[in-house]
């Protein structure tokens, strides 16, 4: 009641009053509770405006009663008695003439059925099969002529399919429903409108009959939905990383939501220690107002101010743009010409990662065990560090394990610890062409990336692990890395794919 009461729904009510002027036998108010107590029992599904054209229709049907004024048998075939409909009606006609205490003839009590029928969503019938058959064919024609992808769209089969029924109840008995969006849909979605019209009108279902423009509108009000959703699935979807407290956190949201609200949907907004592994499945990047340089993600990182400046806008924006473009390279994009700027920006490239990388590549030349590899690769990583560096390092990479997923792709892995250990950033590299096997699940890694982020500070580390998740789709570029020969051969494809993520 609270729900149907509304500002609009009481004003509708006060409009049509003057049909009720002569007879004060029963109120709007009743009848709607009353149709709202059946329909909600037998789990009938009506609309606002559907029950309120009911309400009139049975204060009408109550003036023709005082007035001695009576309906024609209309012709229903007699199975209509045994229908949830015809019972539930019989229900609510029962219950007013408990109220008016005079009698309703079984013609208004079948009009009463007309009316739910051709309204609620549960007619069933023989035509399931005949209109989902032509109209998967009509959504087929639409997809092959328009490019509109709605032939795969199943939830709008099935909303159509429920619409129809009623709806070829409405015409074959010429009941009229008013669409009260009508002039909207035409004026602000006028394409979809004519397309709708254009394309049911050859729906063998509908083509005897005349179909007022209320009835499209209705129909095209599915196919809105339809590309509404469409356009949410095309978003970027994005997980909000924010440590101080719900308050902050609302504020970053919302200001992300306002730059970008028609490319970005914000899966969720998490606390760091709160994020599920499973979680990061479903995300195309972060945005986090916690440093997590050290932390590393198979999805891009954002970090950014939790007022989020105008420095962090563009950062996305950029990103964003760039997400736009196709995914797959031109064969020949790995060669490229540099002018003298890019030669320098290349050799300072090529110095980090000599700094970060060199002295931590292990090429395997047989099928190693897991544990052998992190073992040689933590050997390798401990070099001029604290003699307890492996061990709080093996520790630290498994709470970061529990945290979230390290596996990237059935290729890639990814350890590293929860917080920093080493006081050097840096990471080891380990290329298995026979491939290693992690667990059940990843039988095939042909790359481990162990990184070990530095107490101090890790201002390149972000640039290589960017690379990393470059790679994952990157499959002709993983084919190039399991020939190399050496280091050298390793590093000139790895600076590719940092170049690619400039």
């Amino acid at each position: 009641m609270s729900y149907f009461f509304h500002e609009e729904s009481i004003n509708f009510l006060h409009h049509l009053s003057y049909f009720n002027q002569t007879c004060e036998a029963i109120s709007f108010d009743t009848l709607t509770i009353i149709i709202l107590d059946e329909c909600r029992e037998a789990n009938i599904k009506l609309s606002d405006v559907m029950i309120q054209n009911i309400v009139l229709h049975l204060s009408l049907s109550i003036k023709r009663l005082q007035s001695g004024l009576s309906i024609q048998n209309l012709d229903l075939p007699m199975s209509i008695d045994s229908t949830l409909e015809y019972q539930v009606a019989k229900r609510i006609i029962a219950r007013i003439e408990s109220i008016i205490g005079f009698h309703f003839p079984k013609e208004e009590q079948m009009y009463l059925t007309l009316h739910l029928m051709s309204k609620s969503n549960l007619i069933q019938n023989n035509l399931d099969e005949e209109l989902g058959g032509s109209l998967a064919n009509l959504l087929a024609k639409i997809q092959q002529e328009t490019g509109y992808p709605f032939w795969h769209d199943e939830q709008l089969k099935n909303g159509l399919i429920q619409h129809l029924k009623p709806m070829l109840v409405r015409l074959q008995q010429n009941i009229k429903l008013e669409n009260p969006l009508i002039d909207e849909i035409k004026k602000q979605y006028a394409e979809v409108f004519r397309l709708v019209k254009r394309y049911f009108n050859q729906l063998p279902n509908l083509q005897q009959y005349e179909v007022n423009d209320d009835e499209w509108g209705y129909l095209a009000l599915h196919f809105l939905a339809s590309l509404e959703k469409l356009k949410n699935e095309q978003k970027a979807k994005v997980l909000i990383i924010c440590a101080t407290g719900l308050g902050s956190a609302q504020l970053l949201k919302n200001r992300v939501e306002n730059e970008f609200d028609e490319r970005v949907k914000i899966v969720a907004t998490r606390g760091y220690y709160e994020i599920d592994p499973e979680m990061l499945n479903d995300i195309d990047f972060i945005i986090s107002s916690v440093d997590l340089s050290s932390k590393i993600f198979k999805v891009p990182v954002f970090n950014v101010s939790v007022f989020f400046c105008e420095e962090d806008v563009q950062a996305i924006r950029r990103y964003l743009s760039h997400r736009q473009k196709p995914n797959s390279l031109p064969k020949n994009s790995f060669v490229t010409t540099f002018d003298d700027k890019q030669q320098n920006h290349s050799h300072y490239i090529s110095q980090i990662f000599d700094d970060i990388a060199a002295d931590y590549f292990y090429l395997c030349s047989n099928k190693p065990s897991k544990q052998s590899v992190l073992d040689h690769l933590l050997d390798l990583l401990s070099i001029n560090e604290a003699k307890s560096f492996k061990r709080e390092m093996q520790k630290q990479m498994e709470k970061r394990m529990v945290i979230g997923e390290i596996l990237f792709s059935p290729t890639i892995v990814v350890p590293h610890p929860a917080i920093p250990v080493g006081k050097i950033a840096k990471i080891a590299t380990a290329i298995i062409p026979e491939g290693l096997c992690w667990d059940e699940n990843y039988p095939d890694v042909k790359f481990v990336f162990m990184i070990s982020p530095s107490i101090y500070q890790n201002s390149h580390l972000a640039m290589m692990t960017k690379a990393i998740v470059n790679l994952i789709d990157d499959s002709v570029m993983q084919q190039a890395m399991l020939k190399v020969a050496n280091f050298n051969q390793f590093k000139s494809l790895f600076i590719q794919l940092i170049e690619k993520g400039a």
